[in-house]
């Protein structure tokens, strides 16, 4: 899993990045998950 960093407080946290929060979303296929995928989708045509 790619991961990209962002500093809270000086400390850098890993997360995932864009790509594989959607994979990571998908996967789960949960209602929430496939309506934040629209919503990232929707985000990036904009």
């Amino acid at each position: 899993m790619e991961l990209s960093a962002v500093i809270l407080d000086g400390i850098p946290v890993p997360v995932p990045t864009r790509e594989n929060l959607i994979n990571i979303k998908r996967l789960s296929s949960r209602p929430q998950d496939i309506i934040d995928i629209e919503a990232l989708q929707a985000a990036d045509e904009a």
